[in-house]
């Protein structure tokens, strides 16, 4: 069993493949021995799903290559292992992964997706269409169509927005938004756009916040999918 906040540490120390322990918790404002600990939770869980472990040698962690180059795999098996989302991030991922849908949603799938029983998707959808609302959406469900977003497409894509930057202000937000990707098959390189867009800017002397960067990435990945599945939203999203 592993939880979203190791597999959150689990993307740190994805990031940060070589570090000391001491400046870890320092970043990470936690104590030394919490973090051991957890790492020896995220190694029992990656020898179970018959990963390499990450290492700990003195001060020092390591984290082997393969499981670098290996990273999204450990994501796509979590659809078979527990995991614990709160409420809001539950709401947040149920408006995305119906935002940038390829099929179909009914509330079998919501439950699939995050792992909890049909009442609380439907206590969750509840209150999702409330804050809906707050963009004069109307978060709908036909027999015929499942699920799906009724607005201007412009509301849509601020209440993404604003999802994804609420997400990334979250420790575990960038595990969350990859595991809402590996749920529709998507990959995404976002460290590989935000360079891109920073190359753009240089070139064209465009001033850019670099705080925002990744949530701009992050929003243009989920836009190029609902491109890619026009076709199949153009008649049930509008």
């Amino acid at each position: 069993m592993i939880d979203n906040r190791l597999l959150a540490l689990l993307g740190v120390l994805i990031e940060m493949p070589k570090f000391y322990l001491t400046e870890l918790s320092i970043l990470l404002n936690r104590e030394r021995k919490g973090i051991e600990k957890d790492i020896q939770e995220i190694n029992h869980y990656l020898q179970k799903n018959d990963f390499p472990l990450i290492s700990i040698k003195d001060n020092l962690y390591i984290v082997p290559e393969i499981l670098i180059k290996e990273f999204n795999a450990p994501e796509k098996k979590l659809k078979h292992t527990q995991i614990f989302l709160n409420e809001i991030e539950r709401m947040e991922l149920i408006y995305l992964v119906t935002f940038i849908r390829k099929s179909e949603l009914s509330n079998f799938h919501y439950q699939e997706f995050l792992q909890v029983s049909k009442n609380t998707v439907l206590t969750d959808i509840r209150k999702l269409r409330e804050d809906c609302r707050t963009f004069d959406l109307i978060f709908s469900y036909s027999r015929k169509k499942g699920y799906f977003i009724q607005g201007s497409e412009i509301n849509k894509r601020k209440m993404a927005f604003d999802i994804i930057t609420s997400l990334l202000e979250a420790s575990n937000g960038k595990w969350i938004l990859k595991y809402l990707m590996s749920y529709w098959n998507e990959e995404s390189d976002v460290k590989k756009l935000v360079e891109k867009m920073k190359e753009e800017a240089t070139q064209y002397s465009i001033s850019l916040v670099e705080d925002r960067l990744t949530e701009i990435a992050y929003m243009i990945i989920f836009l190029v999918c609902q491109i890619k599945l026009d076709g199949f939203q153009s008649d049930t999203c509008s």
